[in-house]
C-alpha cells in the first residue's frame, strides 16, 4: 500500500501516515476478534458475524478518524491525495477490508475441489458467466450507458450467490475480490485522466460509489448465504454426531423418486463403504431368515397400513451376524395424505437380544427345574416362585407373592423345627449360606421332611439384596432311611433292640459311666 501511494504521487510523508493508519485498524480489528468467541475458518454464523461487525467497526474507523487526523494537520494535500482521502470513505474501506479478509481467510483447496469431476463443467461455465457478469457495468460505464450499468450489476452478486452454493464461499469471495480489483484499476485509470479501451470517460464520484454499492452487494449476498449454508451444516453435524454417538444409524428414501440417504452410523452398522444407499441393497444385505419380514414391513408403512412399525434382524459383520433392531415411519406425504418419504432407523441390539436369551434361559429353567426355587428380598418377602416350589407344599404362588413363607420365619411352634432355623440362621449370618434338613408342614397338614439350601445375594453397594432358598422332598427318602435303621437295630417279631443295637447301647453306657464316674450294672435275662 506504501509503494502504491507514493506512485499516486502522495508525498512520502501522508502515504507512511495512510498505511500506518490501516496498520492500526487491522491490528485493533485482529485483537478484539481474539477475543471475542470468533473461529478464523468461518465453519459457523457467528464467526461470519463477528468478522463483519469488527472489520466494518475497528479496521475501518480507526483509520478513517486517523486519516482525518492527519489532514487536520496537513500533513498531505496534493489533489492526489485529496481524491484519494475522498476514495476512502469510511463506507467504501469497510467493504474492500471486509472484503479482503473473507476472501482470505476463506482462500483454501476446496479451489481444487470446486473444478474436480464431475461438477467440473458446471462450475467452469459458471465461473465464466461471474465474469462477464462483473465487467458487464464496466463496459456500460465506459459507453456512458449508467442506467445498463445499474441493471447488470445486479447479476453478478446473484451468481456469485449462486457460486458460494455450488464451490464455496472461498471461490466466490477471490472472484469478487477480482471483479473489485479490477474496478478499482479502472477508477483509478480514469481518475488519473487516462483511457480505458480507448473511452475517455471522465471519472466521477458516483463511479467510486458504484464499485463499492456493487462489492458490498456481492460480499453481503457472499456472506448470507455462507453463514446460512454453514448453519444448517453445523446443525445437521450436529445431529449426525449425536446419531453416531448414540451408534443409531438413520436412513430415509422417497417413494417415487431415487432420492435416498444413509448416514455415516448406519454405514458402520451395515458394514458398507461410501457409495449409493439404497432401499434395495438394504434387503440383499439382511439375513434370508428375516428379508421377507422386512419386505413385508417396508410395504406394510409405504402402504400406509401402519405408521410405525420395528422389527429385529440380522445384518452382515466381520464375522458372522449381528442382530440389529430396525424402526420405520413416514416423514412425508403427498397432498393426498399418502407415504412419500420413509425413515428408517437401525440400532445394535445384540448385547439386549442374548440377554433376553440368556433370560428365557434362565426362566426356563427356574420353571422346570424338580427342586423347589423360591426368591425373596431382603425383608424375606417372596419375589418369584417356581412350580416345584409350589407343588412340594402345596400352597399357590399368588399366595406366595409378597409374604414371607413359613420355611423362613425364625419362631415356629414346633421346638424341632424351631431349633432347625435356628442353625439355618446362625450358619446364613456366618457363611451367607446354609444347607440342611428341615421340618415342615404342608398345606394338607402333612409333615414332611426338606433338603434346603439358602443363600444371600448381595448388590453391587454389598448390601443385602435377595435371598434365595431352593428345597427338595427327602420326605420317602428320609421314611426309607429310618426304616433300614429299624430293621438293622431291631427285631422285626418283637420290635425290641436287637444284638447290634444291644451293643451300640452298651457302648454308650460304658463310656457315659467312664466319663461321669459312676458303675454301671448289666443284668442278661433269657426270655424263657
Amino acid at each position: 500500500m506504501l509503494l502504491g501511494l507514493f506512485l499516486l504521487d502522495m508525498p512520502l510523508v501522508g502515504a507512511v501516515w495512510h498505511s500506518f493508519s490501516l496498520i492500526i485498524g487491522l491490528g485493533a480489528a485482529t485483537a478484539a476478534l481474539q477475543q471475542l468467541p470468533f473461529d478464523n475458518r468461518l465453519q459457523r454464523a457467528r464467526d461470519v458475524f463477528w468478522l463483519a461487525v469488527t472489520i466494518s467497526l475497528l479496521a475501518a474507523t480507526l483509520p478513517v478518524a486517523l486519516l482525518a487526523a492527519g489532514n487536520s494537520l496537513q500533513l498531505y494535500g496534493t489533489p492526489a491525495s485529496q481524491k484519494l482521502n475522498e476514495f476512502l470513505g469510511w463506507g467504501i474501506l469497510a467493504v474492500c477490508l471486509l472484503a479482503i479478509s473473507f476472501a482470505g481467510l476463506l482462500a483454501d483447496r476446496r479451489w481444487r475441489q470446486a473444478f474436480m469431476p464431475p461438477k467440473r463443467v458446471a462450475t467452469l461455465l459458471l465461473l465464466i458467466a461471474v465474469l462477464v457478469a462483473g465487467g458487464l457495468p464496466w463496459v456500460f460505464v465506459l459507453r456512458g450507458a449508467a442506467s445498463g450499468a445499474l441493471l447488470s450489476a445486479i447479476a453478478a452478486p446473484v451468481l456469485l450467490a449462486v457460486m458460494t452454493l455450488r464451490a464455496g464461499a472461498g471461490v466466490a469471495g477471490t472472484l469478487m475480490l477480482a471483479i473489485a480489483l479490477a474496478g478499482s484499476w479502472l477508477l483509478s485509470t480514469l481518475s488519473a485522466g487516462g483511457s480505458v479501451f480507448g473511452s475517455q470517460t471522465p471519472y466521477t464520484p458516483e463511479l467510486g460509489i458504484g464499485l463499492a454499492a456493487m462489492v458490498a452487494l456481492a460480499l453481503a449476498f457472499i456472506m448470507i448465504v455462507h453463514a446460512a449454508r454453514m448453519e444448517s451444516a453445523w446443525r445437521e453435524q450436529r445431529w449426525e454426531w449425536a446419531l453416531d454417538g448414540s451408534r443409531l444409524g438413520v436412513a430415509d428414501w422417497h417413494l417415487r423418486r431415487a432420492e435416498s440417504f444413509a448416514s455415516a452410523a448406519w454405514r458402520a452398522l451395515a458394514g458398507m463403504e461410501n457409495g449409493p444407499w439404497t432401499p434395495d441393497l438394504w434387503l440383499r444385505q439382511v439375513h434370508a431368515d428375516e428379508r421377507q419380514a422386512l419386505e413385508q414391513a417396508i410395504g406394510q408403512v409405504a402402504a400406509g397400513e401402519a405408521g410405525r412399525m420395528q422389527i429385529e434382524l440380522r445384518m452382515p459383520v466381520a464375522v458372522g451376524w449381528r442382530w440389529m433392531e430396525a424402526t420405520l415411519l413416514v416423514i412425508e406425504r403427498d397432498n393426498d395424505g399418502r407415504p412419500a418419504r420413509l425413515l428408517a432407523t437401525l440400532s445394535d441390539v445384540e448385547e439386549r437380544h442374548d440377554a433376553l436369551e440368556r433370560q428365557r434361559l434362565s426362566g426356563s429353567l427356574f420353571q422346570h427345574l424338580h427342586e423347589g426355587l423360591l426368591i425373596t428380598d431382603g425383608d424375606l418377602r417372596v419375589l418369584d416362585a417356581n412350580l416345584a416350589y409350589t407343588q412340594i407344599l402345596g400352597v399357590p404362588r399368588a399366595e406366595l407373592l409378597g409374604t414371607v413363607p413359613s420355611l423362613l420365619r425364625q419362631s415356629p411352634a414346633d421346638p424341632l423345627a424351631r431349633q432347625q432355623r435356628a442353625a439355618m440362621w446362625a450358619g446364613l449370618r456366618a457363611a451367607g449360606s446354609w444347607r440342611g434338613e428341615l421340618l415342615e408342614r404342608r398345606r394338607n397338614g402333612d409333615i414332611c421332611t426338606l433338603q434346603a439350601t439358602i443363600s444371600t445375594v448381595p448388590g453391587t453397594d454389598l448390601e443385602l439384596r435377595h435371598h434365595v432358598l431352593v428345597i427338595s422332598d427327602i420326605s420317602e427318602q428320609r421314611a426309607q432311611r429310618e426304616r433300614l435303621e429299624r430293621q438293622a437295630h431291631f427285631d422285626e417279631l418283637t420290635r425290641l433292640p436287637n444284638r447290634a443295637r444291644l451293643s451300640q447301647l452298651m457302648i454308650d453306657a460304658m463310656a457315659a459311666a467312664d466319663r461321669d464316674g459312676y458303675l454301671l450294672v448289666v443284668c442278661y435275662l433269657d426270655l424263657d
